[in-house]
């Protein structure tokens, strides 16, 4: 690398700390784009810089941008060249400024329905992502994975544009990670894609191994429980088909009826919601004692097999306790 090359690598380093530095909340990225308007220019010129480090730099800095103002996430997208010099970041850069541009990516996406759809619609995006899928390096197969969660969410067009990038079949593969985090957001984007397409739902109803994938995971902590219950619940949801194929899956019964003995509130309720959509799907949603009920009358009925009288239990003690517990919505939260 040549003198010159390399003091213009370093003038761009600490042009892009500066800029780093001087967001960390909403008022102040406004604050900064209002006042050197031509920041998102420079920031987008350097995600495609001859150096490795001032790319990786320059995405996360529009990662932060994006996560401590989602308001200006749409702003960033919009900006000529920068969906596309994350994509390029995407399809030839370091491993390194891979994660990054997908991180970078998820972020953007994650709280505007506008900038999902034009994520989604730019060439390369969703198919570099997937494509990140089948690396090697779990850090990366996990931010590929949440970003894809990310851009299926609510958003169908995108959704369908990631199935036919054949995504499902990597997704589940990486439901077997030895990784809690790649265990997490491929549940996390397999419950996403699922959520209002009946089409994808069975789809991936259809893989036999995915689901007894997500049964196991049941059994895991934290965030990969609730991303597993999630998507059993969303695939569950007005499928006939998928409610026979969860209930035949080794294991996932078993598994949601155990979590109504969970300490987590919020493992409690998801498991009581797919067990109520599983065997009581033409009564109105309720309270978490309302699905339980429902879960127990499947049970005496004769709906719902459980292996062992412990289960019964489990769900009359549920039923107990829940009368005194406030109700608790259950959102899926990824650090990044």
């Amino acid at each position: 690398m040549g003198i010159f090359s390399s003091s213009k690598n370093k003038q761009a380093r600490q042009q892009l700390q500066m800029l780093y530095s001087a967001a960390g909340s909403d008022a102040k990225v406004e604050a900064l784009l209002q006042q050197q308007p031509d920041s998102l220019s420079i920031i987008v010129e350097h995600l495609t810089s001859s150096s490795s480090d001032v790319q990786q730099q320059a995405a996360k800095v529009l990662e932060k941008f994006a996560r401590d103002a989602p308001m200006c996430a749409l702003q960033i997208v919009q900006s000529p060249g920068a969906v596309a010099g994350l994509v390029a970041q995407l399809q030839g850069g370091t491993s390194a400024v891979q994660r990054e541009a997908a991180v970078t990516l998820g972020q953007l996406a994650a709280h505007c329905a506008d900038s999902r759809m034009r994520i989604g619609q730019a060439p390369g995006a969703l198919t570099g992502l997937v494509d990140l899928l089948r690396c090697s390096d779990a850090a990366a197969q996990h931010e590929a994975a949440y970003a894809l969660s990310t851009l299926a969410l609510k958003t169908p067009a995108n959704q369908d544009r990631i199935v036919e990038a054949d995504a499902l079949p990597l997704l589940a593969q990486r439901l077997s990670s030895e990784v809690a985090d790649v265990q997490f957001a491929a549940a996390f984007a397999l419950s996403s894609l699922a959520e209002g397409s009946q089409a994808i739902s069975d789809r991936i109803g259809r893989d036999s191994a995915a689901l007894r994938r997500l049964a196991r995971l049941l059994g895991s902590s934290g965030q990969v429980v609730t991303a597993a219950a999630l998507a059993l619940q969303n695939l569950a949801q007005g499928s006939p088909a998928n409610r026979q194929r969860i209930t035949n899956a080794p294991g996932a019964v078993s598994g949601l009826t155990a979590l109504l003995d969970s300490e987590d509130t919020c493992h409690q309720r998801l498991a009581a919601e797919t067990l109520e959509h599983l065997y009581m799907t033409d009564q109105p949603d309720g309270s978490p004692e309302d699905m339980a009920t429902a879960a127990l009358a499947a049970l005496t009925t004769g709906k719902l097999e459980l292996p062992s009288v412990h289960y019964h239990v489990q769900i009359v003690g549920f039923r107990k306790k829940s009368c005194h517990m406030e109700s608790t919505d259950c959102k899926v939260f990824c650090s990044q």
